[in-house]
């Protein structure tokens, strides 16, 4: 329940911080990466609102020493100087780890449609795409399922023993009394 009142608060009080050209570059990666909520009101409109925003990339970085390729390992000599140095330390050799470079994601674009199509956020939708708060989008569950909780699985009842046959006369319990 919390996680859908959260969804409510969010996407009923858009407010937009900025516009973009419909061809903006950031506004197709956006379209490509969307997330979408649909609500219905009591009088049977929908307005589908989908988010989206260009993810964060990750790039390998060139080598930092202007050598590409087998020239950035160095010459046949100075490789052999550097496994007679690793062989009289008795060590490995350092291993190179990989550099990225980050690129952050882009800004959210809300996209909002209404079914009933004199609604006038459908013209708007069509001159302008509209930028929202990132809070908004990370906001967003990642899929549906992660809106509810899993159902409680119901406790095991224990398995019931037979029932006595009410025409065979019960065994006695315990041990017989003594006679004297």
């Amino acid at each position: 329940v919390d996680a859908v009142s959260s969804l409510l608060s969010n996407v009923d009080n858009l407010r937009f911080t900025d516009t973009n050209a419909l061809t903006d570059p950031n506004v197709a990666a956006a379209k490509a990466h969307e997330r979408v909520v649909k609500l219905t009101t009591f009088d049977g409109k929908t307005y589908t609102i989908a988010m989206g925003r260009k993810p964060e990339e990750k790039k390998l970085k060139p080598p930092t020493e202007g050598k590409t390729g087998p020239t950035a390992m160095g010459s046949v000599e100075d490789l052999a100087k550097k496994e007679a140095k690793g062989a009289d330390k008795q060590t490995a050799p350092k291993p190179v780890t990989p550099q990225y470079d980050t690129i952050p994601a882009g800004p959210v674009f809300a996209f909002v449609t209404s079914s009933d199509s004199s609604a006038p956020v459908n013209g708007l939708m069509q001159k302008r795409a509209f930028q929202v708060g990132d809070y908004i989008f990370t906001s967003l569950p990642q899929k549906p399922a992660d809106l509810f909780e899993p159902a409680p699985t119901p406790p095991a009842t224990p398995p019931t023993a037979p029932k006595p046959d009410a025409a065979k006369p019960a065994a006695p319990s315990g041990p017989e009394p003594a006679k004297k």
